[in-house]
């Protein structure tokens, strides 16, 4: 009886190990290629690799935010038919099971849910108490027997968890299964903080190239002699270089965490960064765009890091930018309020197919900068939208209205 059990323990460690292997094997085989990471790919690669232990309808990646009382959903395998949208944001004290994962309480062995310092597990969501109604019905429609929460901790405070939609029912796992499962998701948070690492040394050029630039319209005004004939000039100058230094900084700093959320006057925010694109084209000699603001409404004031909504403008004004053909064309701006949005459109001479937007907009695009932009709209509650059509090419920004006596 010892020998059986010992060698069903060294089969379990060395299953263990292999697992853990092939997982490791194929980051390195994703991270070899010049792209990069990108989460979705990442969960494509790996769940494969688990699903001998456990068989899924789904599996998420969420992270908690900063102020401990909301959570991301980052990743969601497979990206159709899920529960939520890649970017929703819950609020926990709305969602028990959340706040359970998190906060680890409630320790124990129940009717319908285990919960240890490992994991947390509801081996019965149609009877849960902890479960919303919402949920309930997913489970029953797809027929999920259990799910699996697993908290993925960094010097004890839980600030990601993955969560298994589980086909097959579970009472409970097994220490090595729990590993494997933990591993994984530990590999997932590398993975986050990978890609948004790319996310912001791409992100840094923006700012990178208009301080080079306006840095160099200011000396070549010294050096020319004309300090007092420009002097309001230097001064703009002078403020967007303090202005775009700091947004250097600030965006460094985000690599170890998200932006803090305040009311922003959208269209104010778009006429910034307008007027910084609109430097960056003259210093790069580009004579013939033309640059229209039309239709301006201010006090559309969203609840946004500022500096996500800058990074989005940012993008897509490049964007624009680089789609006006060498014969010349036309970038303009517009900010309007519908409804409880406020929306923004950047338009540009040229126009792109149906099947290009397609995939611009489910993520399939090669460009980083658009993948960026539609993951930090999703973000902040907006989604993004394209048109072409006449020799016109439109993005369009939707966000809601932090409409006024509503809370922070």
């Amino acid at each position: 009886m010892t020998y059986v059990i010992a060698r069903k323990r060294i089969l379990s460690l060395q299953r263990l190990n292999e697992t853990k292997e092939k997982i490791v094997e194929k980051i390195y085989l994703k991270l070899g290629k010049r792209e990069g990471i990108r989460l979705r790919d990442f969960f494509r690669l790996i769940i494969p690799e688990i699903a001998g232990l456990v068989r899924i309808q789904s599996c998420s990646l969420f992270s908690v935010m900063g102020n401990r009382r909301e959570v991301v959903l980052e990743v969601g395998y497979p990206e159709e038919h899920g529960y939520h949208e890649v970017g929703k944001v819950f609020d926990i004290r709305e969602e028990p099971y959340f706040d359970v994962v998190i906060n680890q309480q409630s320790l124990g062995e129940y009717e319908h849910e285990v919960i240890t310092p490992s994991y947390f597990l509801i081996n019965n969501p149609s009877k849960s108490r902890l479960i919303t109604e919402g949920l309930r019905h997913f489970t029953q429609i797809h027929n999920i027997h259990s799910i699996l929460y697993i908290p993925l901790k960094v010097e004890e405070l839980v600030t990601h968890f993955i969560a298994f939609d589980c086909l097959d029912p579970h009472r409970r796992f097994e220490d090595e299964e729990v590993e494997i499962l933990s591993f994984f998701g530990k590999e997932v948070m590398r993975a986050v903080r990978l890609e948004r690492l790319h996310d912001i040394l791409h992100d840094l050029r923006n700012p990178a190239i208009a301080t080079a630039g306006f840095a160099k319209r200011v000396k070549r005004v010294l050096e020319e002699g004309e300090f007092e004939t420009e002097r309001e000039t230097i001064d703009q100058d002078l403020d967007i270089l303090i202005r775009e230094t700091s947004r250097m900084q600030e965006l460094a700093l985000e690599i170890y965490g998200e932006g803090k959320e305040e009311p922003r006057d959208i269209t104010g925010e778009l006429i910034e960064r307008f007027e910084v694109n609109e430097g960056a084209i003259g210093e790069q000699q580009l004579e013939r765009v033309n640059l229209v603001r039309e239709n301006l409404q201010p006090g559309l004031f969203v609840l946004c890091s500022p500096l996500h909504l800058g990074r989005v403008f940012d993008n897509l004004l490049n964007n624009a930018t680089n789609a006006i053909s060498k014969e010349g064309g036309e970038i303009a701006i517009r900010s309007v309020r519908r409804r409880n949005s406020a929306v923004v459109e950047i338009m540009n001479t040229g126009e792109i197919s149906g099947e290009e937007i397609a995939r611009i907009l489910g993520g399939e695009t090669g460009g980083r900068g658009l993948r960026i932009t539609n993951r930090l709209v999703q973000l902040m509650g907006g989604r993004l939208e394209m048109e072409s059509r006449d020799n016109r090419t439109t993005s369009r920004v939707i966000l809601p209205l932090k409409l006024p006596g509503t809370e922070v």
